[in-house]
């Protein structure tokens, strides 16, 4: 005979004569009661689990605006202290900013990026983007490729706070309008 599931028919169950025993109170309003403060202790609790998780976030359950608010909210990695851990997520290792910059008829634009509110066409090959938010000196570290084939590599010229400035240079110095990625990290 072959195993067969059959799945269980759910019944909401009276009160067992035993559950005054199990609360300790034999009148069923006084019962009720105890339940209710252990059911509110309880999510208190949760609540309180939630709030330290979210690192002292006022979280209210009724509120879906900050339901929401702290569904969309990122990540706060903690800054190095010693040696960081092997695939720690720190301050310091975290993107702060990145851009693809396409170009059309040798004018760029930022087609997506992150912390990237422009770009500054300086001429064939020369460009300078602009942070969202600034970094917090001009000693962060930059790169980019650019995303066409051939022989190019992106060669920084100014790095400042707000800004950084470069050229797309083929493999002989000469600048070229190609296509390009750049990632920025560093303290913001």
């Amino acid at each position: 005979m072959a195993n067969t599931f059959t799945p269980p028919v759910w019944v909401k169950a009276k009160p067992h004569a035993s559950a005054e025993k199990q609360v300790g109170v034999s009148d069923p309003s006084a019962r009720t009661d105890v339940i209710n403060r252990v059911e509110k202790g309880i999510l208190a609790n949760l609540k309180k689990l939630i709030n330290t998780i979210m690192d002292g976030a006022t979280f209210d359950f009724t509120d879906l605006a900050t339901v929401a608010a702290l569904a969309n909210r990122g990540i706060t990695p903690q800054g190095v202290s010693g040696t960081p851990a092997q695939h720690g997520l720190y301050q310091e290792n975290v993107v702060k900013a990145w851009a693809h910059v396409t170009l059309t008829t040798g004018t760029p634009s930022v087609t997506d990026s992150y912390n990237v509110t422009g770009i500054a066409d300086g001429g064939v090959g020369a460009y300078t983007l602009t942070w969202d938010r600034d970094f917090a000196n001009a000693t962060y570290a930059v790169g980019g490729i650019p995303v066409e084939t051939g022989n190019a590599y992106l060669c920084g010229t100014a790095l400042a706070v707000g800004t950084f400035a470069y050229e797309v240079q083929l493999n002989d110095g000469t600048p070229s309008d190609k296509n390009h990625t750049v990632i920025a990290i560093g303290d913001q």
